[in-house]
């Protein structure tokens, strides 16, 4: 999947990557990884709710895929005030 994440110039463009991959969730929703890639994006920028809130998408749509399990249950532990895993299993 290509987006415009990086600028031919070099310039860092990630709004428009995560424009980018909003529209390819949009145009293909029974496949995780644009939602998974977007929540990506929005870790690295520090926005962990966005992150959060997208991750629980991605799980939503295949609680099989391994990174939308991992990422997903690493962000309600992580946000959640118990630590007991037994609670997510």
């Amino acid at each position: 999947m290509r987006t415009r994440l990086n600028k031919p110039d070099g310039k860092d463009s990630v709004e428009e990557g995560q424009k980018d991959l909003k529209r390819a969730s949009e145009l293909s929703p029974a496949n995780v990884q644009p939602l998974v890639a977007l929540a990506d994006t929005y870790e690295r920028q520090g926005n962990e709710e966005k992150a959060r809130e997208i991750y629980g998408k991605a799980f939503g749509v295949d609680a099989t895929n391994p990174r939308a399990l991992s990422n997903h249950v690493y962000w309600e532990i992580y946000k959640s005030k118990s630590r007991n895993i037994i609670d997510y299993v």
